[in-house]
């Protein structure tokens, strides 16, 4: 006979089937209240927590209801989804292997390939996706999971068919899109083209988005395409990759056309082109550089809009382009002229103001904001925005940021004047990935060393020399966290990542500060981000050592060092620039870059691809640095020794790690540095100049 706490419990069953959660756990708690030995109870109320999000308290109800109902299959299973959303993916596992001895069901099976395939386990992955299907054939997680590590197995035409049956069971985007991907990796264009088309049509999600820019980015066209044109220029408004990836597709589409007959002052995509970041294609800097200077000569054009956003344009790029003899000068003789104007109140024309926007920033004028008293044709709007209200914006920022440190050792002032001169990167657009998930998920499904139960679920962050603050937001927006600080030297980049914080709506706090310092703060935090300071130190492992005394037991820390063997091309232009009497100013970066343009000696061939080479200060940051040093993995994988560190794993693309895993089968978790040193010795680009790795303190 059914007991009361067994008949309120089917009631509380029945409201969460209804999708009535509130109800059902008030109900669930009174059978608990009331029976505590409840096992059945437990577990549901682990499961509403799990499904709200809370994963931490479903870990901690669930494993209760496991000791209560240890011989119940689903609780394990559920369990396992719980530890796996919480990042303590050895225990998830542990979960789905002793729920699969209890009760083989598919969808366990399933769940337990995902886990695999996340680490890169790929054969396993197999095995337990094809597990799943023989209980169930229908079950499209694991006829999409089979696909993927298919796919990463090499196993091309397994995958392909794998993908083909997923599509069957779901005809959405996903799927559509990477049988498009998988088409253009065999080098079959047009069906790959024909694919992302319907993947797009039927859904533009992130995955869809991001594929049919990857595939696009690497697309020879033969001639100027509307429809392509269209997605395009889509793709670039809409932000669906980074501009790096869609400008060079979008720039190849403007070349064409332009050699067709088209002209460059109508171009649309052009347009669009030029205020969505530096512009990365040598041909066409040298025919906007021509134009500009046309324009110098002959201010009187009529159309605003394309003046207005090659004036955009050359603001982005810091002022790059070459400049003739005289060239300068004449463009500050016509700001000059504009200055008297404005003091007299008399007329300036937009055509002039064009013009000097194209070589000055408009914020360096004399009483530049008496421009924002006056009325203007639409096309300036966004350009007095740009170049006035922006730039006085920031300025107003950075000035109300605490400065949490001195800033007194030599070489972090040096570095704070090159950032303070040029803020790096001026960049304009965020990269958001998939929805925000715990960076303990994130880690603990990448990196099989990481202990996800020493992290917090809400870390507090800091992010040691954050600069413009682009990777910051964008960390930001991938993971929560209880607290986020972003601290640089150079308070012209803060004022910058505190405004695009803002516009974007991203919770940081932004202050001044020396790492070499920070120690003295008594600040501790549980991540801390260094992407891009470390190797501008005058001794980078003091930096380290500096930071990891903020880093509390069993955080983790996101490091990046230039690597000595990949920066050897860097080394070879540096000298080649110091070897012709460049020095790191605007003027002379100019002349280095024209020089390497046009002469293309072989220190410049592994740059003019480079989306670093096309702005000033980004080309500073690259070949100008007034500090840098390159590391190597033993140096590396020593002071990790001599720290008690964990070394995690590199963040690098699947293709090098299938390489590296196939190189070292022995390493599945692909952490050893030994073999990683050997692995770049037989592969010296491996790093693309730069280690970007994740190591957690004991």
């Amino acid at each position: 006979m059914a007991s009361e706490w067994d008949r309120l419990y089917e009631e509380a069953r029945r409201l969460h089937q209804a999708g009535k959660r509130d109800e059902a756990l008030a109900r669930y708690h009174q059978v608990i209240a009331g029976n505590p030995g409840h096992g059945g109870a437990m577990h549901m109320m682990g499961l509403i927590a799990f499904e709200i999000g809370r994963t931490d308290t479903a870990v901690d109800l669930l494993l209760q209801a496991a000791v209560l109902d240890p011989l119940v299959g689903s609780v394990h299973s559920n369990l396992g989804l719980a530890l796996m959303a919480r990042g303590r993916v050895k225990a998830a596992e542990e979960s789905f292997r002793r729920a699969l001895i209890l009760s083989p069901q598919a969808e366990t099976h399933a769940s337990l390939g995902k886990l695999q395939l996340g680490q890169g386990r790929f054969k396993q992955a197999v095995e337990s996706f094809r597990a799943a299907l023989a209980r169930n054939a229908g079950l499209t997680d694991a006829q999409t999971g089979l696909a993927e590590a298919l796919w990463k197995l090499g196993e091309v035409k397994e995958a392909e068919a794998a993908y083909e049956k997923a599509t069957q069971l779901s005809p959405g985007s996903e799927n559509l899109a990477h049988l498009a991907l998988m088409a253009f990796s065999r080098g079959d264009a047009a069906v790959a083209l024909d694919r992302i088309g319907q993947a797009l049509t039927a859904g533009e999600t992130v995955t869809a988005r991001k594929i049919f820019a990857t595939i696009v980015a690497r697309l020879r066209f033969e001639q100027d395409d509307a429809q392509m044109r269209a997605v395009v220029t889509r793709a670039l408004e809409e932000g669906w990759a980074h501009p790096a990836a869609l400008l060079p597709p979008a720039a190849r589409l403007v070349r064409l056309r332009l050699r067709g007959g088209g002209n460059i002052a109508t171009d649309e995509l052009l347009q669009l082109m030029l205020i969505s970041g530096p512009n990365i294609d040598s041909e066409l800097e040298g025919m906007l550089t021509a134009l500009r200077r046309h324009l110098l000569a002959q201010p009187q054009n009529p159309d605003l809009s394309f003046m207005a956003a090659l004036a955009q344009q050359c603001f982005i790029n810091d002022y790059v382009w070459a400049e003739d003899e005289g060239e300068r000068e004449r463009a500050e003789k016509l700001a000059q002229e504009i200055e008297a104007a404005l003091a007299a109140d008399e007329i300036v024309s937009a055509h002039a103001l064009l013009v000097v926007a194209s070589y000055i920033p408009l914020s360096s004028l004399a009483q530049a904001e008496r421009l924002l008293e006056r009325a203007w044709p639409d096309p300036l709007e966004p350009l007095l925005r740009q170049q006035i209200e922006e730039p006085a914006d920031e300025k107003r920022l950075a000035q109300t940021l605490p400065a949490l440190t001195p800033i007194d050792d030599g070489v972090s002032r040096r570095v704070q004047v090159q950032y303070e001169e040029n803020p790096y990167p001026r960049w304009l657009k965020l990269e958001r990935g998939e929805a925000p998930r715990p960076l303990a998920v994130y880690l603990g499904m990448h990196f099989p060393g990481f202990a996800a139960e020493k992290l917090p679920l809400l870390p507090d962050m800091l992010f040691a020399g954050c600069g413009t603050g682009r990777f910051t937001l964008e960390m930001a927006h991938d993971h929560p966290a209880a607290s986020r600080l972003a601290v640089d030297l150079s308070r012209a980049s803060l004022g910058y990542a505190a405004r695009k914080a803002r516009d974007e709506s991203v919770m940081v706090e932004f202050a001044q500060a020396d790492i070499l310092r920070m120690p003295e703060t008594k600040k501790r935090f549980s991540m801390i981000e260094s992407s891009g300071v470390l190797h501008h130190m005058a001794k980078p492992f003091e930096g380290w050592k500096a930071l990891l005394a903020c880093l509390v037991p069993g955080g983790v820390m996101r490091v990046s060092l230039y690597s000595a063997l990949a920066r050897r091309p860097v080394a070879q232009a540096r000298a080649w620039i110091a070897a012709n009497g460049f020095a790191p100013t605007p003027g002379d970066i100019r002349k280095a870059r024209q020089k390497l343009l046009t002469e293309k000696p072989g220190e410049a061939s592994l740059f003019l691809a480079s989306p670093d080479f096309y702005s000033i200060s980004e080309c500073r940051d690259l070949l100008f640095h007034t500090e840098e040093h390159a590391l190597t993995l033993p140096e590396i994988a020593g002071f990790l020794k001599e720290n008690g560190l964990v070394f995690l794993g590199f963040e690098i693309g699947e293709d090098v790690l299938g390489a590296y895993r196939a190189r070292f089968p022995d390493d599945p978790a692909a952490a050893d540095l030994d073999n990683w040193a050997a692995f770049e010795s037989e592969h010296d680009a491996l790093f693309a100049g730069m280690y970007q790795f994740w190591v957690q303190k004991p």
